[in-house]
């Protein structure tokens, strides 16, 4: 199982497992005889706590989600609410076939994935103001690892079967080729110079009318002025950043500025931009392979979970009364 494992993309467990490591760290395990205010949901039983259900909102990547995904009437706080609750639902529908097909995890691979986590900090001290930011205790800290570890294996389990074809994979990047395209080669002048002010002047002088290759012979900096600011075609995919981006967003004959690159300050005109180029399919055929697996695989998780949704009792106390759903 862990040699399955480690061939698949972790990115994708990983958004599967939302986090367990932050939010299910306090949770009780004992079901409870009662709704109680520390409850917010039992799935088959097992008890979803307010503590693992507000750090689950606090999770920065879930609030950016839910502010996109709330619709019509619904406020972005209710989005969260409702984003929040499924997660840690699907988390424990995981963490319960985990159980069901005894899976376990080895306390080396627990020990190894906590150093991990500490490793991301300076020293143990600020690991430890971190877990009290939490509210994690170190046993808090393993058991949240260990259910972390187990929702990989599951989900791995559940997709493993899951393969494409090398005709599956031709025809998917023939009908997505623009995925896998290069900007094309561009053709720019610069005008640079060390002073904001004084690019502030150059761009207000563009404004004016006056001529970009002129005002580049006059002001720019380095060896490039004599020739207007000429530098000749480049490749846009290797322009760094924010110039790739701006010259993205330019058209033939178009200037902006000014760009900060480092100390300098720029101007940049686009004066030609030939077109995209579409990668062969040998060069990528590795990545369209897996862009397609973890498509399929996402899929097969999204509807296993659904039926599991359908066929288990989730009780949500998060308004007045009980709600039930599904049959068990």
């Amino acid at each position: 199982m862990n040699n399955k494992i480690s061939r698949l993309n972790r990115k994708f467990f990983l958004g599967l497992s939302v986090l367990v490591v932050i939010a299910f760290a306090g949770c009780d395990r004992k079901e409870p005889r009662s709704a109680t205010p520390e409850i917010v949901a039992r799935v088959n039983g097992e008890p979803i706590t307010w503590l693992a259900f507000e750090r689950m909102r606090a999770n920065p990547a879930l609030v950016a989600e839910s502010q996109r995904a709330a619709t019509g009437s619904e406020t972005s706080a209710q989005s969260l609410d409702l984003q929040a609750l499924q997660r840690l639902i699907e988390s424990r529908l995981l963490l319960q076939e985990a159980k069901s097909r005894q899976f376990t995890v080895a306390e080396k691979s627990v020990d190894h994935a906590v150093k991990s986590m500490r490793h991301k900090f300076a020293d143990l001290k600020q690991f430890g103001i971190w877990m009290q930011a939490q509210g994690l205790t170190e046993p808090e800290l393993f058991q949240s690892v260990r259910d972390d570890i187990l929702v990989t294996q599951v989900t791995a389990a559940l997709v493993q079967d899951i393969a494409v074809s090398e005709d599956e994979v031709k025809q998917f990047f023939e009908a997505n080729r623009a995925n896998w395209a290069l900007p094309g080669d561009v053709r720019l002048r610069v005008i640079a110079l060390n002073s904001r002010a004084a690019v502030d002047t150059i761009v207000q002088q563009l404004r004016q009318g006056a001529d970009f290759i002129a005002l580049a012979q006059r002001y720019s900096m380095g060896a490039r002025s004599a020739t207007g600011g000429d530098i000749g075609w480049v490749k846009a995919f290797q322009l760094p950043s924010p110039l790739r981006e701006v010259v993205a967003s330019l058209e033939a004959g178009q200037a902006y500025g000014p760009v900060q690159r480092g100390e300098d300050f720029l101007v940049v005109r686009l004066d030609e931009r030939r077109p995209d180029q579409i990668r062969p399919f040998a060069e990528v055929q590795a990545e369209v392979k897996q862009q397609l697996l973890m498509a399929r695989q996402r899929v097969a998780i999204a509807s296993w979970l659904e039926t599991q949704r359908a066929q288990s009792k989730i009780e949500i106390f998060l308004h007045d009364g009980a709600v039930v759903h599904g049959e068990g």
